[in-house]
């Protein structure tokens, strides 16, 4: 696979290989003035489609694979006992993979999972699930990229079940 490194100036839209300088992008301050730069990596391979799956460290991996059934509804795909499950939704392609070996409360460099839910009345539908089977949540939240529920498994990973704002 090729790929080349470049960097590019971008104003409202507009990009320019040339810099700063160039005042066909409608740098009114010169010198960078209101341009941010950013370096692009151009490559000659189909883009990425979609995230394959998530892969978490558990503490413990039968009650990890328990929570996350319960809580979120997900199915068991395929497993190698004592080493890892892999977990699908039922109704998308959404997969989980929970493997041994993890520390409660590690956390590691994982921030939140964030999980795409269709819209506010779905996202209510999940708060009321997750009531009534007991898994602990402070109801839907606004945030900034839309409306969101978070919950935490029994290693302290943070779930966000989010309905996201369009447009």
């Amino acid at each position: 696979m090729k790929s080349a490194t470049t960097s590019v100036w971008v104003k409202s839209g507009c990009t320019s290989s040339v810099g700063p300088k160039d005042r066909s992008c409608g740098d009114e301050g010169g010198l960078l003035g209101g341009i941010a730069t950013r370096t692009v990596v151009v490559m000659e391979a189909p883009p990425i489609d979609r995230v394959s799956h998530v892969q978490l460290n558990v503490s413990d991996l039968d009650v990890s694979v328990a929570w996350y059934k319960r809580a979120l509804g997900l199915t068991e795909l395929r497993a190698e006992p004592g080493r890892y499950v892999a977990l699908q939704s039922a109704g998308g392609p959404f997969r989980l993979v929970l493997s041994a070996g993890g520390s409660a409360g590690a956390g590691g460099a994982l921030d939140h999972i964030a999980l795409a839910i269709s819209d506010i009345s779905a996202l209510s539908a999940w708060c009321d699930h997750l009531t009534a089977i007991g898994i602990p949540h402070e109801g839907i939240q606004e945030n900034i990229a839309g409306r969101s529920v978070d919950l935490f498994d029994p290693d302290g990973n943070n779930i966000e079940l989010i309905s996201e704002r369009t447009g």
